[in-house]
């Protein structure tokens, strides 16, 4: 997991230097589907799959199924966690504002007529689908026998480090850390992908009809 972990460091500074070198530097749906099939599927996704198929037990790397119920209470997860990010986000940002550090500022798609729709996929399935699966999935999960506390602790440091917004980190490193928490007890990654899809929902949709 460790050698999966440098790897995919390595493939995601290639794939950003690569997004910006194809970028035209003005349509943000091109930016945003880039980003989606470079650094999510091709950086994060497909090295955590191919890390998967050398695995003896499926569900040793989180893909347990689950039931409606508990599918009900990953939604309700992911509304909770918007609320606590918002305002730890505003915190940490506080806190951090003294020492000149600002937020990283992020223009989203066009979501007008069909765009929408683009915006979803890219925006609200793409991410917690890849993301939750490498880190959620098999890095915690490969990192089980390090104990509970270090493979959260870990895995959640790599994913606030994998954002690139040093303003945003703390809360993002809370966020994952709850996930983490999920999946790690649970035994499985469905119910951090889906809170963090709800996640992505909530922000997507005030972002949009705040104008």
């Amino acid at each position: 997991a460790g050698h999966l972990a440098l790897t995919v460091v390595g493939l995601r500074l290639a794939a950003e230097l690569l997004v910006m070198l194809l970028w035209p530097g003005q349509d943000m749906t091109m930016l945003y589907a880039l980003s989606a099939l470079l650094l999510s599927i091709g950086a994060l996704y497909i090295p955590a799959l191919l890390f998967i198929r050398k695995g003896r037990q499926v569900e040793s790397y989180g893909r347990k199924r689950i039931n409606g119920r508990a599918a009900a209470w990953s939604l309700v997860m992911g509304v909770g966690l918007f609320l606590f990010t918002v305002g730890a986000n505003g915190l940490f940002q506080m806190l951090l504002e003294p020492w000149g550090i600002q937020p990283v500022e992020t223009q989203l798609p066009p979501t007008d007529g069909w765009r929408i729709l683009s915006a979803l996929v890219l925006i609200v399935i793409v991410p917690p689908i890849t993301e939750e699966t490498l880190f959620r999935g098999v890095l915690l999960n490969a990192w089980r026998p390090m104990g509970r506390a270090r493979a959260i602790l870990l895995t959640s440091l790599l994913f606030a480090l994998f954002h690139f917004d040093a303003a945003s980190m703390p809360a993002i490193f809370l966020l994952a850390c709850f996930l983490g928490v999920a999946a790690y007890d649970l035994h499985t990654v469905y119910p951090s992908m889906i809170a963090h899809a709800v996640h992505n929902l909530i922000s997507l949709a005030l972002t949009v009809m705040a104008g």
